[in-house]
């Protein structure tokens, strides 16, 4: 994948309706979405495996294109909380 085109296969998912405030443990995050729902729209969007939509995730966190919400997990397919750096 080259940086254009995952940049724009994350625009699209911005539009997804995936990214809003969200509520864990009584803290509100805001602008962000959960890891799994990604991982499930990236392999449905482009036909990856789950494997290839954590790389591209993964990809993403080190092109500083996304973060962890508190900067502690890489890419997971889990519900953990992520948003744009620009967000």
């Amino acid at each position: 994948w080259s940086r254009e085109d995952i940049v724009e296969l994350f625009l699209r998912f911005r539009e997804s309706g995936h990214i809003r405030d969200r509520m864990y443990h009584g803290r509100k995050y805001r602008s962000c979405f959960v890891g799994s729902e990604a991982v499930k729209w990236l392999c449905n969007e482009t036909g990856l495996e789950v494997e290839g939509a954590l790389l591209l995730g993964n990809e993403m966190i080190a092109s500083t294109m996304i973060h962890h919400v508190v900067h502690e997990h890489i890419f997971k397919n889990e519900f953990l909380f992520y948003r744009f750096w620009d967000d």
